[in-house]
This record gives structure tokens, sequence and C-alpha cells, in this order.
């Protein structure tokens, strides 16, 4: 394994001026692009561990997610990977499976090997956390606000896309709509419910509250759920499921029922990205903007690594968008 000494054989330049590019303080640019070009070449990887018990700093930035195989989640995290390894950060990424228990125990761990951490928070409270977060970090709550904390929260606000999905489909004649959203209670499905709810209140139609259909964010869940509401005898004319997996779930099960969208039934998906989106071209669907909410986050996670005397927490809203596209018929229209 490469070594500081290798470098400075190589390039000629002196080891502490190798360990002062290493630890992100100025080099000459010549010094810099000699220093990386051997980096590469000999395929030296930084002891961050090592590095960590001399300077208190581990360089690397812990998330800690529920749910975070989504292909949404992946794409963020990439994102941000990509954009703290240009300034010498790593990732690290504990899931835990919704358990509130493993959820504290996996905060401790990051809490103890990381500089700043991400949570996608479940059962965590201001509390819990000012009392079991012994160590002064950086902390950013996404998906999900935590009142109370301080510390940065970046949210998407889907409310005015999800009404805008739903009063498209009561436009066109629809009244019996099945909305498949995450788990109860949360902060995004409290959100997709309630303007589901307002656009029934403002058009005055009576909300049918047995369509309002809580999962666990799975494709099996979502092909369960559509399957038991496609069998039936009052089965919906329109269904909005608002995540990517389960809306692919949903997909499946209409598919298995030999119906077709949207002459059969009208659909609109939501957060279909990465592969999946080869299936969806002509899907209306609500997008969070991932590729935006990847660089909000590294930026964010950036100013707080480096800044010198700690500003004001932020929460930043960014906005989903509604796609009306050919998966949405008119009742009637035939």
């Amino acid at each position: 394994m490469a070594t500081i000494k290798d470098i400075s054989r190589v390039t000629g330049l002196s080891v502490g001026t190798i360990s002062k590019y290493l630890n992100n303080k100025p080099v000459l640019p010549e010094n810099s692009a000699m220093i990386q070009q051997a980096i590469e070449s000999l395929h030296y990887q930084v002891n961050t561990f090592a590095r960590g018990l001399k300077t208190s700093r581990t360089q690397t930035v812990g998330f800690l997610m529920h749910h975070w195989e989504s292909p949404f989640f992946l794409h963020i995290i990439s994102i941000v990977e990509e954009r703290l390894h240009e300034h010498g950060y790593s990732v690290m990424v504990c899931a835990y499976n919704g358990d509130e228990q493993q959820e504290k125990e996996k905060l401790q761990l990051l809490s103890t090997r990381c500089d700043a951490l991400v949570v996608h928070p479940l059962f965590l409270t201001a509390a819990y956390l000012q009392e079991h977060l012994t160590r002064a970090l950086p902390v950013i709550s996404i998906d999900r606000p935590l009142p109370g904390y301080n510390c940065d929260n970046i949210l998407i606000n889907t409310s005015s896309a999800g009404y805008s999905a739903v009063e498209s489909l009561v436009q066109r004649g629809h009244r019996h709509i099945a909305l498949l959203t995450g788990t109860r209670g949360l902060y995004t499905s409290t959100a997709r419910v309630r303007a589901y709810e307002r656009v029934f209140e403002d058009y005055g139609l009576p909300i049918n509250r047995e369509l309002i259909l809580f999962g666990d964010y799975r494709a099996q869940t979502g092909f369960d759920i559509v399957s038991r509401l496609l069998r039936s005898d009052d089965r919906p004319t329109a269904i909005y499921a608002t995540t990517n997996e389960m809306t692919l779930g949903a997909l499946a099960s209409i598919s298995k029922f030999g119906l077709s969208i949207p002459e059969d039934m009208s659909f609109i998906g939501g957060d279909i990205i990465g592969d999946s989106a080869v299936f969806a071209r002509n899907l209306s669907q609500v997008l969070q903007p991932a590729d935006e909410f990847g660089e909000t986050l590294a930026a964010q996670l950036i100013k707080r690594l480096f800044e010198k005397e700690p500003s004001a927490p932020e929460t930043i809203h960014l906005q989903a968008e509604y796609l009306l596209r050919d998966s949405v018929r008119t009742l009637g229209s035939d």
C-alpha cells in the first residue's frame, strides 16, 4: 500500500507539503497537480481513521436512513458522495428498518465516527438528540423536519403538486380515487393525504377514507394493496401512488389483472427515476427534485463542515412538480 513517503519520492516534494495537501491546506497549484497525479498513479488511499486520531476529524459524513434503498435516496446519496469526495470526505450509510431502538443505536454509532450527520428520522426527537448527542456535530434532517432541534432541515413541498395531481382526476370526472402513500403519521404522508382531502373539500365532494391507503414503500406492498382494490366490486377509476416502489408494484398488479392504462384505469405515479423511468415515459407523475435535493444537501454539508463560526440553522423547502401525461383519461370520453 502506497504511503505519503512514496508520493514524496515520486513528486520530489516534502512530506510536509504533501500532508498539507491531504489535509486541505493551501499548496501551490503546480504542486497540487503533481501530488494528485501521484496519488492516482500510486492508488494512494487516505487513512481517515488515523487522520481522525490526530485531528479529531474523521473526514466522514454519516447518513442515518429509513428506507434508504429507494432509488430517490440512492440518487441523492450518490450526488452527495461525489461532491464531498472533492473536499476529501467520504460517506457512511447506516440504515434502519423502522425499529426505534435500532434507529437510536445507529445514531450513536455514527455520532462517534462522523464529522456531520444527515438523518432521515422516524422516531428521533429534539429532546432525544439534545440528551444523547455528546459531540457538537452539524446535523441535517431530510424529508422530515426535526422541530425544536438546532439543525438544518431540507424538505420537499409535495402539497401543491399533489393537489394538482388529484385535481386533474377530479376535473376529468373521477370521484373514486385511491391514494397510496407511505407510513401513517409521517410528515410526507400527512402532507400528501391533506392535499388529497383539500381537493375533495374544495370541489364539495365526499371523501371516501377507505381509499386512503398507507404502506411501507415496498413494491410488494403497492402490488398487494392494488390487487385488493381491483378484486373489490367497487374498484376505483383512478389510482395515485406516491412513491417509486409502490408505483411499480401498483403497475404490476394492474397488468396482472389484464387492465390497460388509461382505458381501464387512470393512473398517477410518483418519483419514477433511474432505470425504472424507461417504463414510465407516458405516465403522469408527481416528481420530487432529486438532483436539486442532492446538490442542495451537498452544498449545505460543505458549508457546515468548513464554516469557522456556526450560523443559524436553515429550513430549505424544495418544490415537487406534477407532470400530466397520457395515463389520465376523462370519464365518459369514449
